[in-house]
């Protein structure tokens, strides 16, 4: 809900996705960027780096 909202908005947003699918829940924006888990397991999140989801943040806002 929140991802959506703000990517309705037009602000640059990043997604994580851990157990549910991103290609069915993901918002389509072009501000959007999708950080998914290595797996979809209950703990996938926590298998998630820092890092990685740094990266995601700093390239979206390096592309504005």
């Amino acid at each position: 809900g929140v991802t959506h909202i703000a990517a309705a908005a037009g602000a640059p947003t990043v997604a994580i996705f851990g157990p549910s699918d991103p290609m069915v829940w993901a918002s389509r924006a072009q501000n959007v960027r999708v950080v998914e888990t290595p797996d979809r397991s209950s703990e996938a999140l926590r298998s998630l780096s820092v890092e990685t989801v740094w990266d995601r943040i700093a390239s979206l806002l390096a592309e504005r």
